[in-house]
């Protein structure tokens, strides 16, 4: 399912540039990266990996920041699973609060469409909920059918 207003490549470079961050070849390689594999969390190691084809010296450390820098503009989602933290481009600027089913074989995510937390969250009065994050974890029809 596709919640539309999807974004592009052009448009976070825009959102990046009103928040301060330079639009470096770096930058743009890994804005570029992620999004040609939208539909999948990658680890920041084969983010680095990749990156390497074009930028022999880039590191860890380098994809890492600016990872968390796009994070924080809301370009990139990140999660954490078992293996450790995964990126992907954000699908919806204009919709961040929406759900995703994770197929645990392929990897593939399908934004679905985020349920009514409001009954859970008047079970926690006085609490801050600093973010949201609502996930189905499971195998594809297509993994399925193998």
């Amino acid at each position: 399912m596709n919640l539309n207003n999807e974004i592009d490549v052009d448009q976070a470079v825009q959102i990046m540039k009103k928040g301060g961050l330079k639009a470096t070849k770096q930058r743009l390689a890994l804005l570029e990266l992620l999004f040609v594999n939208k539909d999948f969390y990658q680890t920041l190691a084969d983010l680095t990996k990749q990156m390497r084809v074009q930028f022999a010296k880039m590191s860890n450390e380098t994809v890492y920041r600016n990872i968390k820098e796009l994070e924080q503009l809301q370009i990139v989602e990140t999660r954490l699973f078992d293996n450790g933290i995964r990126a992907k481009f954000q699908c919806d600027f204009n919709n961040t609060k929406h759900a995703h089913f994770i197929c645990e074989t392929c990897g593939r995510i399908i934004e679905i469409q985020q349920p009514d937390i409001s009954p859970i969250l008047a079970q926690l009065p006085g609490y801050i909920i600093e973010q949201e994050h609502f996930e189905l974890i499971g195998k594809c029809a297509v993994c399925q059918a193998k």
